[in-house]
This record gives structure tokens, C-alpha cells and sequence, in this order.
């Protein structure tokens, strides 16, 4: 079904305004209506109106022309050109006039010309446009001058498809070295987790080897014949673990129980006056329920088979692998488990901190010093009862 047919009317001789069918409501049919009307008066202004009949707004001016290169020249040389470029289907110009009024025209492939700008600047565009239309004119009928304006049309052709291919040039290079930068990461990222597979190949053998240090240690100190010195009244038995290897409980411990037996069958004519236990800090992190427990056992064995001898048990040193708060809450535990037994005495190593660690473990000098004598005084003077 065809459109019906909108009015057009001469406001003046160069300005047309159109009138539209009421049933017409979209801007769509509104728009094609303008383009045939526009095609059937070449190069005559037409007003386009927005807003309600009674409080519209003239937003802009139309022609059509069959000559748009022609008109890009005058306009260029007969306003102030401040900017040229390109739109999706049109060349646009960004002009001012000779009150400094400034608008924009929009030169479409399909011969239409649209300005656009504040009302003052229109009413300059409409003013002007007689005098623009006969320097058009002029121009077609010369023939040097339409040659020359095809043959500008023809340089700012060539000269947009030298940017575009630089456009492509530059974007292929782009793209070349975003490749580049992604094969940079992917190789990066592998070196990344070959690094981090070594390092923990390296724990493992570093962890293994650390393991069976330990267990020669502790074999060579199990294996070694326990001497009780008759000469003296005062005799000691020591279940220590050497500081410099410091197993947990839970993996030294085992061995005591059985060592006490052996004593119990053998022929001891004189028992221990005193018996003094100390743990290492190997592993305590993961296993400090165990060390309790485990120590516990060992005091329980060693009361029932001496039960005259005082159990000291030197409780644990701070260490750099093991968070303080988890040795103080084993020392805790161990004093409330352990004390209350009878002749058990609890040698609190207080006066030892971090810094007497001559590495992450081991205590140097002072803190030997400092730690036997805290076991001397337990012993022999002042035994503590709680940490």
C-alpha cells in the first residue's frame, strides 16, 4: 500500500516546508516523503521542523543536489572551513560564517545536503544560499574548474586510500606483535611452573634427606650403652634428644619405653635419683597433640620403674619453624598433664629465647649455658611444679 502524497509550499522563492498527512506518524515514512520531495526540486531548501505544531523548532535545512563535490568546493571557499572529514554515507564540513556562526554540512553520496546549526546560523546558511547556488552554477558551466574539483574530489580519494592501507599496515603490525607478546607469556608461564616443580622437587629431597639424618641420629643415641656411675650417691638418668636433631616426641618416644625396660631387667644395684626428659621441636606444627601424650607415656614408664626418682622434664625450647604460641600451648599442656604427677618437676627454659638460636633450631653457647643450669636448678635446688 502506497504512501499518501505530502504538500510542499514555497515559503519564498528558495525555501520549501512540508506539509504531512495526518495518518503519516513515523519519522521513517516522514524521511522518505522529505527525499521525494526533495528530488523534485533540486537545490530548493527545505525547512525540517521538530516539536508539536504549535511549538516547533526548525532543526536544520535540506537540499538535494546532483553535484556534491561542486557544492563541497564553494562552501569551502566561500566560508571559513575549520574542519573537513567523513561520516558513515557523507563528507561533513565544519564551517563559520561572518558573524562567527558556526554549522555543520553534512554532503551525502545520494545528492543530499543537510546543515545543521543553532537558528542564527541557518538563517545566515539561507540568506547566503542564493549567492552559493549561482557560484555552483558558474562552476558546472566551466568546464576547467568541474574538471578541477574532479580532480580534487580525485586527490582526497587517493589520499583516504593511502591512510587506509597505512591504517592496515599499522594494524597488521600490531596484531604481529601482540602474537608475540602472547608466545612471550606462554613462555614465561611454563618456566614459571618448571621453576616451581624443581623448588619442590628440591623440598622433597631436602625433607627426605633431613628424615634419615634423623633416624641415624636417633639410632647411634638408642644404641649407645646407658653407664650408671657407682661411685657417686648421687646418681642421674638422662633420657635427653640431642638439640642438634631435635625429633618430636612422637618419634623419639617409642624408643624410651623400651629403654626403661631393658633397665628394669638388668642387674641395677643402684636406682636414679633423678631422671631428666627433654623433647625436640622437629615437626610440632603437625603433630603438637602427639608430644603430650607421647611424653606423658614415657613419665608413667619411668615412675613405675623407678619410683623413688625425680622426674625432670625440660620442657620445649622456642624454634624460627615453629610459631610461639604452639610451643607455649604444648608447655601448657605439658605442665597440666605431666605436673600433677607425683615426682615430677617441670624445668620452665624461660630465660631462652629466639635470639640465642644460632640458626633456626639450635641454641649456641649461651643458650647451652643458660639451658643447663636451668636444668640444674630444677634438679637440685628450686624443682618448678608448673611453667
Amino acid at each position: 500500500m502506497g504512501l499518501p502524497k505530502a504538500k510542499a509550499f514555497f515559503k519564498n522563492e528558495e525555501e520549501l516546508e512540508v506539509i504531512y498527512p495526518t495518518e503519516v506518524k513515523s519519522a521513517k515514512d516522514k524521511k522518505k516523503m522529505k527525499e521525494i520531495i526533495l528530488r523534485e526540486n533540486p537545490e530548493i531548501l527545505l525547512s525540517d521542523y521538530t516539536g508539536p505544531e504549535d511549538n516547533r523548532v526548525r532543526c536544520n535545512l535540506l537540499f538535494f543536489t546532483e553535484h556534491p563535490s561542486v557544492w563541497h568546493t564553494i562552501l569551502c571557499s566561500a566560508m571559513t572551513c575549520r574542519r573537513k572529514g567523513g561520516i558513515s554515507k557523507s563528507r561533513q564540513l565544519t564551517l563559520e560564517g561572518d558573524n562567527d556562526t558556526k554549522m555543520t554540512v553534512n554532503l551525502y553520496h545520494n545528492g543530499t545536503v543537510m546543515v545543521q546549526g543553532p537558528e542564527t546560523s541557518l538563517n545566515e546558511f539561507q540568506r547566503n544560499f542564493k549567492n552559493l547556488k549561482l557560484d555552483v552554477q558558474k562552476s558546472k558551466k566551466d568546464p576547467e574548474l568541474l574538471n578541477l574539483n574532479s580532480h580534487h574530489s580525485i586527490q582526497q580519494l587517493k589520499q583516504l586510500c593511502s591512510a587506509v592501507r597505512q591504517l592496515e599496515e599499522d594494524n597488521q603490525k600490531l596484531r604481529q606483535e601482540l602474537r608475540r607478546v602472547r608466545e612471550e607469556l606462554v613462555i614465561r608461564e611454563q618456566h614459571g611452573h618448571t621453576l616451581e616443580r624443581l623448588l619442590e622437587e628440591t623440598r622433597n629431597q631436602l625433607h627426605t634427606k633431613q628424615h634419615q639424618q634423623c633416624v641415624s641420629t636417633q639410632t647411634h643415641s638408642t644404641s649407645s650403652p646407658e653407664r650408671v656411675p657407682n661411685s657417686t650417691p648421687h646418681q642421674k638418668s638422662v633420657s635427653t634428644q640431642p638439640q642438634s636433631s631435635f625429633t618430636p616426641a612422637t618419634r623419639q618416644s617409642p624408643q624410651a619405653p623400651q629403654s626403661l625396660k631393658r633397665k628394669e631387667n638388668s642387674n641395677i644395684t643402684h636406682a636414679p635419683p633423678y631422671i631428666i626428659l627433654h623433647t625436640g621441636t622437629n615437626d610440632l606444627s603437625a603433630r603438637r597433640v602427639d608430644v603430650t601424650k607421647a611424653l606423658s607415656n614415657v613419665v608413667k614408664t619411668a615412675s613405675r620403674i623407678y619410683p623413688r626418682a625425680k622426674v625432670i622434664i625440660s620442657n620445649l625450647l622456642p624454634c624460627r619453624d615453629v610459631p610461639h604460641r604452639i610451643i607455649s600451648t604444648i608447655n601448657a599442656e605439658i605442665a597440666r598433664v605431666c605436673a600433677p604427677m607425683p615426682n615430677v618437676h617441670i624445668a620452665d627454659h624461660q630465660r631462652i629465647t629466639h635470639k640465642h638460636l644460632y640458626d633456626h633450631i639450635h641454641i649456641h653457647q649461651e643458650g647451652m649455658r643458660r639451658f643447663a643450669k636451668t636444668i640444674k636448678e630444677s634438679a637440685l635446688k628450686s624443682p618448678q611444679k608448673t611453667s
